[in-house]
C-alpha cells in the first residue's frame, strides 16, 4: 500500500495508509512520505490509555474493576479444566472393518485353479476373480497366486498350495485354511479379525505378517512370524508366536519355537524379480528355436507368464541357452531355489549366467557375490549390473549402465524400461518418454514400462490417466508391487483413501521386502485416521529399511497432524540426516530438492512448537539448500509474515516476504503449493494436498473490539488450481484515532498448459480506511484528525512457468497495480522556511511555537505499476545460477492542496516511474561442509522529484547502481552452520521494489528492504542505497536442543526533496503564500546483536529464550538551508536509541490436542533524545487452546499483557506493537 503524504509531529507523527500488495499475500504495498524531526516537543506524562468503547462492553462484559479484569484469567482456568477432561476421553480411532465376506484373486502366475463351495470341477483362475466361503484355490507346480480377503488381507500362495476360503467361525470373522502348500500372509486390521486352520493347528491372527507352510505327506507345519502376534491350538497345546520367532509343529512331536534370523530367506519366492535377460544372446539351435518360439516371442513382447505358460512341459532340453531362458522365466514366478539348481550347472563365464547370478544377488542384498570384470560385459549384464549399482547408491553409474545396456542390446525392449526408469529418478521426463517408446514398440506387453507410465503421467497432476496404465501394469503381471503402489497413489489423489489403502496393503504383500510401500501404506492409514495401524507400518518401514528418510518424513507429518509435536520433529530431523540414502532412487540435485522439501516442513513444524529462532533460519536455509523448490520460499514468505506488526505500517520486511511468495507460486505445481494468501504453510502441511474443494476460515478477537476474518475457499482439479480469498479486519489500534478496517478481496489460479509450463493468474481488489495507525512513542501524540482512505482495484499478475530440465527453470511475470490514495488532514505537518529579504532565516514546522494558524491538506494521488520481469535458474548437484531482469514503468497522477484558514497552495502533477534491473547470483559447492555465492545486480531508477509531500515539486531525479553481494555457508561439524553475507541494493518509489523475483536473502540474510527507517519515524524515502552485512552460526544437537547468535550491521543513505512553504514579501509578519522545496538526507545505522536457544523437553514441552540488543541512529541533514537559519538545530538534531529485550517461552502440547503457551518478555530502552524517557518493563501472555482431531479446528484463547503493562518506547528501534494495556484475545480456524 501507499502511505499519506503528510509531515506529522516528532518522531512518530506520520499517520500512513496501508496497502497490501498483490504480489501474492495479504502484503502491505504503500508508500510512506517524509516526517520531520524536532527536538522541541513537549512529551506528556505517562499515563493509561482507556479501553477503546469498542470493546467487551459491546457484549456486556467490561473490565471496569479488578475483579472484572480477572474474568479472563477465571475464564482461562475454566477452559483448561474443559480441556483435560475433553483429553481424558480422546482415544485412538480405528475403523470397522466391513461385514462382507467376498474374497478376490489379485494375482496369477502359471497354472492357477479355484472351485467353489462344495464343487470338484476346478477351472482356471484369472485376476479380479471374487470367491465366496467355501471356495478353494490352488496352484500348480511352478505356479503363484495372490488372493486379497474381505478386509484387505493378502494370502499369497507359492507352487503345489491349496488355499480354503472357510465359513467364519464366529460374526465378522474371516476364515481359512491351509491343507498343504505353502503361504505369505499380510494383514493389517484389527486383531483377532482372522483365523486359519492347518491339519495340524488352528490360528488366530492378530494383525500380522508371516509365512506358513504345510508338507502335503503328514502335514507337518512351519510358521515364520515377521510381525504381530498369532495364537495357535493345537491337540496337546496353546502357543503364541511373537514378532520375530518361528515355529515347527510335526506329528507326535512338541512345538519348537525358535528365533527367525532372516525373515528374506523364507519369503524368497514372493520377492519379484525383474527380466534382465536378452534373448538375443541365448544362442538357440534350429530346433530350440522352433520348440521355444512362442515362449520367446512373448519373453520379447514382455509377458513373461505368458512365456512360462508357453514352455513345453513334455520336452527337456540341455542346451545352455534354453536352460538359462528356464531360470530367467522361474525367477518370474518367484521360483529361486529352482532357478539357481539351474544355473549352478553353467559357468560363470556366460555372460547371462553372470547376469542371473547378479540380479539373484541384488535382490537378495547379499554382498557375497562378486560377478567378473575381467572381459567386456553383454547387454543383459549391463542391465543386471544397472541394479547392482542402484542397490550402492551409485544412481549416475546405474544410468550409464543401463545405457551400456541400451547400446549392446538395443532390440530388448527391458533396457529400454530400465533406462527411461532410471532418467526418470533424475527427473528427465523426456529423456524417460523416449526411452518409454522404444519399450513399447519392442515389448508391447511389458508390465514396468506401463506402470513407469503411469507415474510420469502422475508427476504431471493427471491421476485418472495414470490411474489406466497403472490398471494395463496390474493386468499384465499382477505381482509388480509399483503397479500398485501407483494405483493407490492416483486413488489418494482422487480421494479414495480406503481403496488407495487396499492398493498399498496389496503392494506391501507383493514385494515384502520394500520399506518404501509401508511407508506409503502406513501414510494411508493416517489419512483414514487409523493411527495406530499407521504409526505401525512406519515402525515396519523404519525397521525393513533403516536408512530410507520417507517412513521418518510419513511418520512425522502423521505425529504432526496427531499434535505429537516434539515427536515429528525428532522423526523429520531423521528424515533429513538420512536423506541423502536415497540416493539409490534419487539424483543428486533431487534429493537436495528432497532436502529443501523436509526443511520447510520442519520449520513449519519448528514453529508450531513455539521454536520461532529455529523455524526461521531453518525455512531460509532450505532456499538455499534448492533454490528451484517452492517449498522452502513458500515457509520463508509465512516465516517473514509473522515478523511483521499486525497494523502493517512498519514494512522492513515487506519486500522480502512479497518476493519470496511470488517465488514460491510461480515454481509451485498446480495443487501442490498455497495459492491461498490468508493460509500459511503451517495449515497447508498434509500428506495429499490436492482435493477439488477445500474451505478454510480464521476468526481472532480481542477485548479492544478487534476483529479479524479471514476465509478461503481452495481445490485443485486436474492440472488447475486455485484459492479465493476473502479478509476483513476493523482494528481500534493503541492511540485515539488509530483505528481501521480493511477489505480484501483475492482470485489466484494457476493452470498446467503441457508438461512442462503452467499459467499463473491473480485479481485482487483492497478497500482501506483509517486514521492514524503508524507506531507512536506516546499514543497521546497521535493525530485525532487525520483520515485516510485507499483502494486498489484491480491488481492482476500473470505469470509463466516453463521447466527445461530438474534445477533449470524459466519464470515471467507480469503485473499491472493501479492505487488510489486520499487524505484529509485538519491540522497537517507543513514546512515553512521564512525569509527576511535574503537567505532562510528560519525554519518553522507544525510544532513551532510560531506555528499559531494549523494547515490543513487534501490529497490525492493515482499510482499505476506495470512490471515485466524474467528470471531463468539453473542448478546442478554443486552450483547454481539465477538471472533475471526486470523493466518497470509508472505513472503517477497526484493533487495536494494546502490551506491555512484559506487556500494557501494547490498542486497537481502528472509524473512517471522507470525502473531497470538486472541482475546474476551464483553459488558453488566448493566442499562438501563449504558454498561460496556471489553476485551483482544493476540498478536504474527515474522517479517523480517529490510526488507526495505538499507542496509537491516538479521535476524527476534518478538513482544508478551497482550492487555488489557475497556471502558463504560452512558446516564445520554435525549440525553447525556459520553463515555470512555482505550485500548492497536499491530501494524504490512507492512498492515497486516488492514486485519482484530477485533473490532476497544471500546466506539466509535478507538483502531486500521497503525500508530500512521506520517508516513510522520517516516515511519511504525513494531510491535508498541499502548496505548490510552479517554473520551468525546455529547449532541443533540430538538431544532437541538448538541455539545459535547473529549480528547485522545495516545501514541506509537516502535523499529526497521535500515540500516546503515560504513568504513572498520578505516582511515579518508577512504569511507563508508560495510553495518551495528543500532537499533532505537520511543517514541510517542500525547494529543488531542477537542470541537464542531453545529444547524440546520429552514429548509435550519445550522452551525457548531469546536476547536482542538494536543500536539506531538517524541523522537527518538539510544541505540547502543555511546553517545559520532559526529551527534547523532542532530539525538536524540526530537520534539515538538502544533496545534490550528479552524473551522466555514454555510450550507445551498434548497428543489430545490441548496446547497452552506462556511467554514473558522483557524490554529496556535508552533514549539520546531528553524528551523521551527510558522505559524498563515486563509484559506476560497466556495463551491456551484446544485443536481438533485431525486439525480440522482450532480454538485459542489467551490473556496479553497479563499484569497491565502501559510502555513507551521510541519507533526508531524497529519492534512489535506491543500491548498497552490487558487484553483478552480468542480465535477459532477450521480447516476443511
Amino acid at each position: 500500500m501507499r502511505c499519506a503524504a503528510t509531515q506529522m509531529k516528532s518522531c512518530n507523527d506520520r499517520p500512513e495508509a496501508r496497502r497490501p500488495t498483490r504480489a501474492g499475500a495479504d502484503a502491505s504495498l504503500r508508500r510512506v512520505p517524509i516526517e520531520f524531526i524536532t527536538a522541541d516537543l513537549e512529551v506528556c506524562p505517562i499515563r493509561h490509555v482507556p479501553v477503546s468503547p469498542r470493546g467487551l462492553a459491546d457484549f456486556g462484559i467490561h473490565f471496569s474493576s479488578v475483579i472484572h479484569q480477572n474474568t479472563p484469567v477465571r475464564i482461562l482456568g475454566f477452559i483448561l479444566v474443559g480441556i483435560g477432561l475433553l483429553c481424558g476421553s480422546v482415544d485412538a480411532q480405528t475403523n470397522s472393518p466391513p461385514a462382507e465376506l467376498t474374497s478376490r484373486v489379485l494375482e496369477v502366475a502359471g497354472h492357477v485353479e479355484y472351485v467353489s463351495d462344495g464343487g470338484t470341477n476346478w477351472q482356471t483362475a484369472s485376476p479380479g476373480l471374487t470367491l465366496q466361503p467355501g471356495a478353494r484355490v490352488r496352484t500348480r507346480e511352478q505356479s503363484r497366486a495372490a488372493v486379497q480377503l474381505s478386509d484387505r488381507s493378502v494370502i499369497r500362495l507359492n507352487e503345489r498350495t491349496t488355499l480354503q476360503i472357510l465359513p467364519p467361525r464366529r460374526a465378522e470373522k474371516k476364515h481359512f485354511g491351509l491343507p498343504a502348500g505353502s503361504i505369505y500372509f499380510f494383514n493389517r486390521e484389527k486383531p483377532a479379525d482372522v483365523e486359519f486352520d492347518t491339519p495340524l493347528a488352528a490360528g488366530a491372527i492378530r494383525g500380522t505378517e508371516f509365512l506358513l507352510e504345510v508338507a502335503e505327506a503328514g502335514g507337518a507345519t512351519h510358521l515364520a512370524l515377521m510381525d504381530g502376534l498369532v495364537e495357535l491350538s493345537t491337540h496337546d497345546e496353546e502357543i503364541s508366536i511373537r514378532r520375530g520367532e518361528e515355529l515347527h509343529l510335526a506329528p507326535g512331536q512338541l512345538a519348537k519355537k525358535n528365533a527367525l534370523l532372516n525373515a528374506n530367506t523364507v519369503i524368497q519366492w514372493a520377492l519379484y524379480y525383474p527380466a534382465v535377460l536378452n534373448p538375443d544372446e541365448l544362442d538357440l539351435n534350429t530346433n530350440e528355436q522352433s520348440v521355444l518360439g512362442d515362449c520367446v516371442k512373448n519373453y520379447r513382447a514382455g509377458d513373461l507368464l505368458g512365456a512360462l505358460n508357453a514352455w513345453p512341459t513334455n520336452q527337456s532340453f540341455t542346451n545352455t541357452g534354453a536352460r538359462i531362458l528356464r531360470a530367467q522365466l522361474l525367477l518370474a514366478v518367484g521360483r529361486v531355489t529352482d532357478a539357481e539348481q539351474l544355473l549352478a550347472q553353467m559357468p560363470d563365464s556366460v555372460p547371462s549366467v553372470a547376469a542371473l547370478r547378479e540380479l539373484i544377488s541384488v535382490v537378495r542384498a547379499d554382498a557375497g557375490y562378486s560377478p567378473q570384470t575381467n572381459r567386456e560385459k553383454s547387454g543383459s549384464e549391463w542391465l543386471a549390473h544397472s541394479y547392482a549399482l542402484q542397490a550402492r547408491a551409485d544412481l549416475p553409474a546405474a544410468r550409464d549402465a543401463a545405457r551400456n545396456a541400451v547400446k549392446f542390446a538395443p532390440q530388448s525392449g527391458f533396457a529400454h524400461a530400465r533406462l527411461a526408469e532410471l532418467e526418470f529418478s533424475f527427473g528427465n521426463r523426456r529423456a524417460a518418454l523416449e526411452e518409454l517408446k522404444q519399450a513399447y514398440t519392442l515389448s508391447p506387453r511389458l508390465a514396468p514400462a506401463y506402470s513407469l507410465q503411469g507415474f510420469t503421467l502422475l508427476d504431471q497432476g493427471l491421476p485418472g490417466m495414470a490411474l489406466v496404465h497403472f490398471d494395463h501394469a496390474r493386468e499384465l503381471d499382477a505381482a509388480l508391487g509399483s503397479a500398485w503402489l501407483g494405483r493407490g497413489l492416483c486413488l489418494l489423489r482422487q480421494g479414495k483413501f480406503a481403496e488407495a489403502r487396499e492398493s498399498f496393503q496389496a503392494a506391501a504383500a507383493l514385494e515384502p521386502q520394500r520399506g518404501l510401500f509401508r511407508s506409503y501404506l502406513g501414510k494411508a492409514a493416517s489419512e483414514l485416521g487409523d493411527a495406530k495401524a499407521a504409526e505401525k507400518e512406519f515402525r515396519l518401514a523404519k525397521t525393513l529399511d533403516a536408512n530410507d528418510p520417507t517412513a521418518w518424513l510419513y511418520s512425522a507429518l502423521h505425529l504432526w497432524q496427531e499434535n505429537r509435536l516434539n515427536a515429528a520433529i525428532r522423526d523429520l530431523e531423521a528424515s533429513i540426516a538420512r536423506n541423502d540414502n536415497r540416493a539409490a532412487f534419487r539424483s543428486r540435485l533431487l534429493l537436495d530438492g528432497d532436502r529443501s522439501v523436509r526443511s520447510a516442513n520442519l520449520a513449519a513444524i519448528y514453529d508450531d512448537a513455539g521454536l520461532t529462532d529455529v523455524s526461521r533460519h531453518t525455512a531460509a536455509r532450505s532456499v538455499t539448500e534448492d533454490y528451484g523448490n517452492f517449498s522452502g520460499h513458500l515457509f520463508l514468505s509465512d516465516s517473514l509474515r509473522s515478523d511483521e506488526n499486525a497494523n502493517r505500517f512498519d514494512l522492513r520486511l515487506e519486500t522480502a516476504r512479497q518476493s519470496e511468495l511470488l517465488v514460491a507460486n510461480l515454481l509451485a505445481p498446480p495443487g501442490a503449493g498455497n495459492l491461498s494468501q490468508n493460509l500459511s504453510q503451517r495449515d497447508h502441511i498434509r500428506f495429499f494436498d490436492e482435493k477439488p474443494v477445500g474451505v478454510s476460515s480464521l476468526t481472532e478477537y480481542s477485548s479492544r473490539g478487534d476483529w479479524r476474518e479471514n476465509g478461503t475457499v481452495f481445490g485443485s482439479v486436474g492440472g488447475f488450481s486455485y484459492a479465493f480469498d476473502a479478509a476483513y479486519a476493523s482494528l481500534n489500534g493503541w492511540q485515539p484515532n488509530g483505528q481501521s478496517e480493511t477489505r480484501e478481496l483475492t482470485l489466484t489460479a494457476k493452470q498446467r498448459v503441457t508438461p512442462d509450463d503452467e499459467a499463473y493468474f491473480q485479481i485482487g481488489q483492497f478497500e482501506s480506511a483509517a486514521g492514524d495507525v503508524a507506531n507512536h512513542y506516546d499514543p497521546s501524540q497521535a493525530k485525532t484528525n487525520f483520515v485516510v482512505n485507499e483502494k486498489q482495484e484491480p491488481t492482476l499478475y500473470a505469470g509463466w512457468h516453463h521447466a527445461w530440465s530438474p534445477g533449470s527453470h524459466t519464470l515471467l511475470l507480469l503485473g499491472r497495480l493501479t492505487d488510489r490514495l486520499s487524505f484529509q488532514d485538519a491540522d497537517a505537518n507543513f514546512f515553512w522556511l521564512r525569509n527576511f529579504g535574503g537567505p532562510i532565516a528560519e525554519v518553522v514546522t507544525r510544532t513551532s511555537p510560531q506555528n499559531d494558524i494549523p494547515f490543513a491538506e487534501d490529497f490525492r494521488s493515482e499510482f499505476t505499476l506495470y512490471s515485466t520481469e524474467l528470471q531463468q535458474i539453473w542448478e546442478t548437484d554443486r552450483q547454481s545460477l539465477v538471472l533475471g531482469g526486470r523493466w518497470q514503468s509508472g505513472d503517477v497522477d497526484a493533487r495536494a492542496d494546502l490551506s491555512r484558514g484559506f487556500p494557501l497552495t494547490s498542486d497537481h502533477l502528472d509524473a512517471s516511474l522507470e525502473r531497470g534491473n538486472a541482475y546474476a547470483y551464483y553459488s558453488l559447492q566448493v566442499l562438501a561442509p563449504l558454498r561460496l555465492i556471489g553476485g551483482v545486480s544493476y540498478d536504474h531508477l527515474r522517479f517523480p522529484m517529490n510526488a507526495d509531500l505538499a507542496p509537491l515539486t516538479a521535476g524527476e531525479d534518478s538513482r544508478d547502481l551497482v550492487s555488489p553481494k557475497a556471502g558463504l555457508l560452512f558446516t564445520p561439524w554435525e549440525r553447525g552452520l556459520l553463515r555470512a553475507s555482505y550485500t548492497k541494493s536499491l530501494g524504490g518509489l512507492y512498492f515497486d521494489n516488492s514486485v519482484r523475483l530477485e533473490p532476497t536473502q544471500i546466506a539466509g540474510f535478507n538483502q531486500a528492504f521497503r525500508s530500512l527507517i521506520p517508516e513510522s519515524v520517516a516515511g519511504l524515502v525513494p531510491g535508498t542505497e541499502f548496505e548490510t552485512a552479517g554473520v551468525g552460526f546455529d547449532q541443533s544437537l540430538a538431544s532437541g536442543t538448538f541455539f545459535g547468535i547473529e549480528a547485522e550491521w545495516l545501514t541506509s543513505d537516502g535523499r529526497r526533496a521535500v515540500g516546503a512553504v515560504t513568504n513572498s514579501q520578505p516582511a515579518a509578519f508577512f504569511p507563508p503564500d508560495s510553495p518551495a522545496s528543500t532537499r533532505e538526507d537520511l543517514n541510517f545505522r542500525e547494529r543488531n546483536l542477537s542470541a537464542y536457544i531453545a529444547q524440546l523437553l520429552g514429548d509435550n514441552f519445550s522452551v525457548s529464550a531469546r536476547y536482542r540488543i538494536s543500536e539506531a541512529r538517524l541523522q537527518t541533514l538539510f544541505p540547502e538551508i543555511p546553517d545559520t537559519a532559526t529551527g534547523l538545530a532542532a530539525l538536524e538534531a540526530g537520534q539515538r536509541a538502544t533496545l534490550q529485550q528479552l524473551s522466555f517461552a514454555i510450550n507445551f502440547h498434548h497428543r489430545c490436542g490441548a496446547f497452552a503457551r506462556w511467554e514473558s518478555s522483557w524490554h529496556h530502552q535508552n533514549n539520546a533524545d531528553p524528551a523521551m524517557i527510558d522505559d524498563d518493563f515486563w509484559q506476560h501472555d497466556l495463551l491456551v487452546g484446544y485443536r481438533f482431531p485431525r486439525r480440522h479446528a482450532e480454538v485459542r484463547l489467551g490473556v496479553l499483557n497479563l499484569f497491565n503493562q502501559d510502555y513507551r518506547l521510541s519507533p526508531l528501534n524497529l519492534h512489535q506493537e506491543l500491548p498497552r494495556d490487558r487484553t483478552f484475545v480468542a480465535s477459532m480456524r477450521f480447516n476443511f
